[in-house]
């Protein structure tokens, strides 16, 4: 029986394809998504006539093969033959934009009409522009189309973001204000609003924006008031910020940040607290130094020498072993850092901290002679070479 059925739709169907015209078959694949299909038959009709619909419909499917050039060919071939047909000036400014002749583009819209056509038209250039990484042309776009929609919140935003990218905060922080007097909630035109005003060198203002842009919701704003702040010397306040942001986004690596920020602030308890953050099992030769480093400068010695071996272990780095040395000393374990820095002047014989420190060594145990010999491998030349 259901060979039957099967010989029976073949018997019945197989007519009807067969009398299915090159055009209608070249609409049906174009639908299906075999672009080539679809420009063979397409091809094919055009030899029983040569049609402006027909043209557009070989222009859109070699569009979606990629053929960029020759689809703009044929756009152009459609509009020989109906200079008013819309669409295919709009297919033809897409092709143009998407090889990379956004000046022809643009002319190539002139005749058409309707300010809504126009937006649609210059959303698809402007994503257009934003995938071929062509910002300048990205940036007429979207200032067509915020003139075109000057209540769209989202087109400003776009806008200011281009205009920062391309250097020009002034322009960007117009429009910012446009936004935040039409949205004064809108986290994202706080944000860059505090993002230009770094630009232009404007601190304080740029805290108060990403300040509310955080009120707001904006995380990422955490990390533009760590970079203010900064700036401003305020490294304990900023350590703060990138360690909130490092607890919201989830980002370990602005734990280590933080703590080294607290570390130069004299603040080793913060960097400690701030590192006990990190899951026991992830521990790195880094974060074990900044570990050791922050005991150290709380003489708490044998943790700090504890840390160090642990970071030693995991990594036999050269700044490692000056940090080991160097607590060794501050621990007045000073024939053990002695031995530390020979060895690491042995593999590099004229590293100049190891060449101080041993110095150092050599004047606090009484071997004046040798001190002033080791200083001496640190004095520059008395005549230029020639």
């Amino acid at each position: 029986m259901r060979k039957f059925s099967a010989l029976f739709l073949f018997l019945v169907l197989a007519p009807l394809l067969a009398q299915e015209k090159p055009f209608e078959r070249g609409v049906r694949l174009f639908k299906e998504g075999d672009y080539k299909g679809a420009l063979e038959s397409f091809r094919e009709a055009l030899k029983e006539k040569e049609d402006a619909i027909v043209r557009y419909n070989i222009a859109s499917a070699l569009y979606r093969l990629g053929e960029f050039e020759e689809s703009s060919k044929e756009y152009r071939r459609a509009l020989e033959i109906k200079p008013d047909y819309e669409a295919a000036l709009f297919g033809l400014a897409c092709a143009l934009t998407a090889s990379g002749k956004t000046k022809e583009a643009i002319d190539a819209l002139c005749s058409i009409s309707t300010a809504k056509q126009m937006k649609e038209i210059f959303q698809q250039l402007a994503m257009l522009s934003q995938q071929s990484k062509n910002e300048v042309a990205e940036e007429a776009f979207l200032t067509l189309l915020s003139s075109l929609s000057p209540d769209d919140v989202q087109i400003k935003i776009r806008l200011s973001e281009v205009k920062l990218r391309l250097g020009d905060p002034n322009g960007s922080l117009s429009l910012l204000k446009c936004v935040v007097k039409a949205a004064p909630e809108n986290s994202s035109a706080h944000l860059l609003s505090a993002l230009s005003l770094h630009k232009l060198n404007c601190i304080k203002e740029a805290i108060d924006e990403a300040e509310i842009a955080f009120s707001l919701g904006e995380k990422r704003a955490l990390k533009i008031l760590a970079q203010l702040y900064i700036e401003q010397g305020l490294l304990r306040v900023a350590a703060k910020h990138l360690l909130m942001f490092a607890e919201q986004s989830g980002e370990r690596n602005y734990i280590l940040d933080s703590a080294r920020l607290y570390l130069k602030s004299d603040a080793p308890e913060d960097a400690l607290n701030a590192l006990s953050l990190l899951p026991s099992d992830s521990e790195t030769s880094e974060s074990l130094s900044l570990a050791a480093t922050a005991l150290n400068q709380m003489r708490r010695f044998d943790e700090a020498l504890s840390k160090i071996k642990k970071a030693l272990h995991l990594e036999e780095s050269l700044s490692i072993r000056l940090l080991y040395a160097q607590i060794l000393i501050d621990a007045g374990r000073l024939d053990e850092a002695e031995t530390e820095y020979r060895t690491i002047l042995t593999e590099e014989p004229s590293n100049p901290t190891a060449l101080r420190k041993l110095a150092t060594i050599f004047k606090q145990t009484g071997r004046q002679k040798e001190a002033e010999a080791i200083l001496k491998q640190l004095s520059p030349p008395s005549e230029l070479k020639r």
